[in-house]
C-alpha cells in the first residue's frame, strides 16, 4: 500500500476474489472491489474512491504492486497529484490520486467470452490507451520456439490445440493459453519514477501459461491421487478445479 499524509488517503492494491479462476459464486462487493485500487480515508477507513483495472477477474491478474505517488505534469504547466498503478496485464494506469479519475485515456474494449455455464464473463475490459504499456503483440503460431526443430513443431501443435484469443482468453475445459500468465507482464516491485528526468523505470516478464478447468469430480480425484501442488488448484466450493502446468 501507499500513503498520502497530506490528503489523508491510503491506497490499497487488491487481489482478485478467490478462488482465482472461477467467479460464478462472487458477491457484488467482490466484483466491485477485486483487482482494483481502493483509496481509504486514513482516519475513518471510509472508501473515498476505487478504480478497477479488470472486471470479473478469472485470470489471477490481481493488482501486483504498490501504487506510486507522483506529480503529473499538465499541458498548461501545472501539476496534478497522481498515482501510477502497474498491472499484470501490462497497463500502467495514471489516476488523479484525489478522485481516482484517469488522467490519460482509458476505454472499455470488447473481451473474449468463455463457455462455462453460469460464469458472468465481462463483455468488456478497461484498456489504457493514453500512456505507454508493456503489452507485446498477440501471439502467432510462428512465434513458437523450440531448442530443436522437433521442439518447435510440438510447440506449434500445442498452440493450435489450445484456445487462444489474445489478452483475456478465459479458462476452458479444453485448455487455454493465457498470455500474460498469472505472473503477468508486470509484477512485484512496482515502478520507479524520476520526476526530474521525466523517466519511469519498471521490470517486465513475458511468460504464458496453460490453464484447464477440471470438473469437480475430476478435480477431487486428482486431489486425492496427487495432492495440491503449484500446478493444480482444487478451488473447493466451486464446480471446477484448475490445472496450470
Amino acid at each position: 500500500m501507499s500513503v498520502d499524509p497530506a490528503l489523508g488517503l491510503v491506497y490499497l492494491p487488491t487481489g482478485n476474489a478467490t478462488p482465482d479462476y472461477v467467479g460464478m459464486h462472487r458477491s457484488a462487493e467482490s466484483n466491485r472491489y477485486s483487482t482494483s485500487i481502493v483509496a481509504l480515508d486514513i482516519k475513518t477507513g471510509v472508501r473515498r474512491w476505487n478504480f478497477q483495472t479488470l472486471h470479473h477477474d478469472v485470470f489471477d491478474l490481481d493488482v501486483p504492486a504498490q501504487p506510486v505517488l507522483f506529480d503529473w505534469p499538465m499541458s498548461n504547466g501545472s501539476k496534478v497529484p497522481a498515482v501510477a498503478q502497474p498491472t499484470k496485464q501490462g497497463y500502467i494506469y495514471i489516476l488523479d490520486r484525489r478522485t481516482g479519475e484517469p488522467l490519460t485515456k482509458v476505454v472499455e474494449q470488447r473481451a473474449p467470452k468463455g463457455l462455462i455455464a453460469g460464469e458472468d464473463y465481462s463483455p468488456t475490459q478497461p484498456a489504457q490507451l493514453g500512456f505507454p504499456n508493456m503489452i507485446p503483440p498477440i501471439l502467432r503460431e510462428k512465434d513458437m520456439w523450440g531448442a530443436t526443430a522437433f521442439d518447435q513443431l510440438w510447440c506449434r501443435i500445442r498452440f493450435r490445440q489450445l484456445d487462444y484469443r489474445g489478452l483475456y482468453t478465459p479458462p476452458s475445459l479444453k485448455g487455454s493459453l493465457q498470455f500474460p500468465g498469472n505472473m503477468g507482464f508486470l509484477n512485484w516491485g512496482s515502478v520507479s519514477i524520476d520526476q526530474q528526468r521525466g523517466i519511469m523505470i519498471t521490470n517486465a516478464e513475458y511468460m504464458p501459461i496453460e490453464t484447464r478447468l477440471l470438473p469437480r469430480a475430476e478435480a477431487d480425484r486428482q486431489m486425492v491421487e496427487t495432492g495440491s501442488h503449484v500446478s493444480f488448484q482444487p478451488q473447493q466450493g466451486t464446480p471446477y478445479g484448475i490445472s496450470t502446468p
